[in-house]
């Protein structure tokens, strides 16, 4: 035994920083875990701990004074737990072993749900039903699929890492051929909480044209949400404005004039998923309308099949470079180049109970051509909602899918989508339209229901 490992757990990632053993390393270590009310003499066990502010002053001040003997990479202890939101669990461990990956998912799979405020049996059966189907959609689902990933959580740059040598995704053109490739590409746009994932092979012309527009109708869509959950894009939180002017937003965060206001207590304690703000609405007399029946009218105006096409753009920036022959059509689709009146449905659920920091996003496409099956699709989860989508890579293909039975029997085949309520969106109209939408809250839950892309 000449090492010890110092592993940290959260619900995302787990790094694994090694000591060599020596009397400068115990010191350290337990003072580390004294921080956390824990004496690593006398326990051995992997528990969840909570963090708060009080802990992350305590940790930092201790870690500043170890940098000046272990050097500057301890200090990526206090970057990653400094990310947790107070009061969330993690969980750490010393060891001279190294721990196998299932144990690694198995702790970050129990503190996901744990951080949901899940306990006692609610917790267990969680925990076994994910386990459960994540075990068959490894032994059924990606026998059909390839499945990509990417989480949010640590840092991804997609494609080619030399300037000079990239080609453009969308246009297919290089330095040489007069582009350029100095801004940084975020394959889900920055506004909507990406801070992590990147495309290199992206132009600064595509970029900041094409994809400027496509991006601005997602945005506007999602603008209200952004707000709703104190999500910071580019320029900070955005604020709503609503055409009729009749919307007061309240923050919720570390605001003291609630304490004593019975009307949103009471309007909260109905809402089963907390945001960060609360909506009201207003009649012109001041009098509240019914706050859990929000009818938001965007000052925005939105391309609905620019939505789809920046579903598909997000596509093209993260598919395996092998695959982009097969994108020609979705590439034309996103350029305007191909006219199309009817698109497949993009199906939408919220998670009320889970609230991602980081956006996520998946692509599936098929390992060998299946007639019954779409080649490739893919899934966008932000904050609480999930966004999935056929990707269409050819005309036929898009006709295929708006038979509402092929629909069904392609989203069936998606089965770990089961238990969720989904709503499935019609996003074909290509014009710039007013945005109108109806938010409704309930005692039960906290759902979206009758998103309407209306003129007015």
């Amino acid at each position: 035994m000449d090492k010890l490992n110092l592993y940290i757990f959260t619900e995302d990632v787990t790094p694994i920083i090694t000591f060599t053993i020596d009397n400068n390393s115990f010191v350290f270590l337990a003072k580390f875990a004294s921080i956390f009310d824990i004496d690593l003499r006398t326990n051995h066990e992997i528990v969840p701990i909570i963090i708060n502010d009080i802990r992350k002053k305590e940790l930092l001040k201790m870690l500043q004074e170890a940098s000046n003997y272990y050097g500057k990479r301890i200090l990526k202890i206090y970057s990653l737990l400094s990310d947790i939101e107070d009061d969330k669990k993690f969980s750490f461990a010393v060891t001279s072993d190294e721990f196998e990956e299932e144990l690694i998912d198995n702790i970050q799979i129990q503190l996901k749900f744990m951080n949901m405020d899940l306990e006692g049996i609610e917790l267990i059966d969680a925990i076994e039903n994910y386990i459960k189907l994540k075990d068959e959609i490894d032994t059924k689902f990606l026998s059909k699929y390839n499945m990509i990933h990417y989480d949010g959580s640590k840092t991804v740059k997609i494609g080619e890492q030399d300037k000079k040598k990239r080609v453009c995704r969308f246009c297919g053109k290089s330095i040489v051929k007069g582009k350029s490739f100095n801004s940084i590409a975020h394959v889900i746009p920055e506004s909507l909480g990406n801070k992590k994932i990147f495309c290199h092979d992206e132009c600064d012309q595509c970029n900041g044209g094409l994809i400027k527009t496509l991006e601005d109708s997602l945005g506007s869509y999602l603008e209200v949400f952004k707000t709703t959950w104190h999500v910071k894009g580019k320029r900070g939180v955005p604020k709503i404005k609503s055409k009729d002017g009749n919307l007061e937003i309240i923050s919720l965060k570390n605001n003291p004039l609630l304490e004593n206001n019975e009307e949103i207590k009471n309007i909260l304690s109905q809402i089963r998923s907390r945001p960060e703000v609360l909506i009201l609405q207003r009649n012109s007399d001041g009098s509240k309308i019914d706050p859990f029946n929000i009818k938001y009218q965007s000052t925005n105006k939105i391309n609905p099949q620019d939505i789809y096409r920046a579903f598909c753009k997000m596509a093209i920036e993260i598919v395996p470079a092998e695959l982009l022959n097969k994108l020609e059509f979705t590439n034309r689709f996103i350029h305007k180049d191909v006219k199309l009146t009817k698109l497949p449905k993009i199906a939408m659920t919220i998670h009320p109970e889970l609230f991602l920091k980081h956006p996520e996003i998946s692509l599936y496409y098929l390992k060998q051509n299946d007639e019954n099956l779409p080649k490739i699709v893919i899934e966008i989860e932000i904050w609480t909602y999930a966004f999935v989508c056929i990707v269409p890579t050819s005309e036929n293909e898009i006709t295929d899918y708006l038979s509402e039975e092929k629909y069904k029997k392609y989203f069936d085949t998606f089965y770990f989508y089961k238990g969720h309520k989904w709503n499935f969106e019609d996003f074909s109209l290509d014009e710039l339209r007013d945005f109108n939408m109806n938010i409704h809250f309930n005692q039960e839950d906290t759902s979206l229901e009758n998103e309407k892309h209306t003129p007015s």
